[in-house]
This record gives structure tokens, C-alpha cells and sequence, in this order.
């Protein structure tokens, strides 16, 4: 007789545990940016989008 690798069924009398609804469990995110974050943020997408800009230029040069 060949052996199996299924396992027994749980029993029914298992019930899942209750979960809280995400609603409830999520508190609402209160956070304010100063404006020395915000010029921060401005600049790094600012030096990104540069940076691509190079990356694409060099790829149309050497046909990467």
C-alpha cells in the first residue's frame, strides 16, 4: 500500500479566530510636511528626472 502525503482533514470543531475589520484597525494617518521636507522631496525628484534624462541621452549615443 503506497503512502500518502495528504494530510488528515482538521477537525470541525476548529473555528477561525475573529478578526478585527480594517476599518477599525487602521488609524487615520495625521502627519504635516514642513516646507524644508517638501523642498527636499521637490529636489530629489528634480535630480531623478535629471538623471534619466542622462541615461536616455546615453543610450540613444551607444545604442544600449
Amino acid at each position: 500500500m503506497p503512502a500518502t502525503t495528504l494530510l488528515p482533514p482538521r477537525p470541525l470543531t476548529r473555528r477561525a479566530a475573529p478578526r478585527k475589520s480594517t476599518a477599525r484597525a487602521k488609524k487615520p494617518f495625521k502627519f504635516e510636511l514642513t516646507a524644508e521636507d517638501i523642498a527636499l522631496d521637490n529636489a530629489i525628484s528634480a535630480a531623478a528626472v535629471r538623471q534619466l534624462a542622462i541615461r536616455r541621452k546615453l543610450r540613444e549615443i551607444f545604442a544600449l
